[in-house]
């Protein structure tokens, strides 16, 4: 059963759906009957450890073409079934590629072009036991560079579209979430 609850978490960050539109995941469900009390709303995950997303250093501003690693930040031990990260590319800064990193097993969508770069990471779901993600490890690493190198440039996180799941609930910190990058 929890493999089948960790294959459906994964496929619906896959496909980009929004788990607040899932009607099995809303907070406000409760049952009322004559002889048993209000259901309760769903539960946290067994771990309430949240993640976030932070760059593992900041790399010199004076260089055209920096590498950035971007880690998955949570407590010791801490496991997610999914996470999505979108980055939004400002004007004076062009993304050379991108490079998976060692969350997950599984990388379903690593794309990026011009203006955006989106990350997916699942947990493995081949064989009878599904291998969970886990945090504190690097979940992408972006080759970028500088357009004009002597100016600023920006790579933005959007917070609407980066996400992270376990068991099907949102887990992500967004006060601690990583908001952009300034080179």
């Amino acid at each position: 059963m929890k493999a089948l609850v960790v294959f459906l978490g994964a496929l619906l960050v896959v496909l980009g759906f929004a788990m607040t539109s899932w009607p099995f995941s809303s907070s406000k469900t409760s049952v009322v009957s004559p002889t048993h009390p209000p259901t309760a709303a769903p539960t946290a995950p067994k771990s309430t450890n949240q993640v976030y997303f932070e760059l593992k250093e900041a790399p010199g501003k004076d260089a055209a073409t920096v590498q950035l690693d971007i880690v998955l930040k949570g407590e010791d031990g801490q496991q997610l079934d999914a996470a999505d990260l979108k980055l939004e590319v400002g004007k004076n800064l062009r993304i050379v590629n991108v490079f998976p990193g060692q969350t997950f097993r599984q990388y379903p969508r690593v794309f990026f072009n011009a203006t955006e770069a989106v990350i997916t990471g699942i947990a493995d779901l081949a064989g009878s036991q599904a291998q969970p993600g886990e945090a504190n490890r690097i979940f992408a690493s972006l080759v970028v560079e500088k357009v004009a190198p002597a100016l600023p440039a920006l790579l933005k996180v959007n917070q609407q579209e980066t996400k992270a799941y376990l068991e099907g609930l949102p887990i992500l910190n967004s006060q601690l979430n990583l908001k952009e990058i300034i080179l």
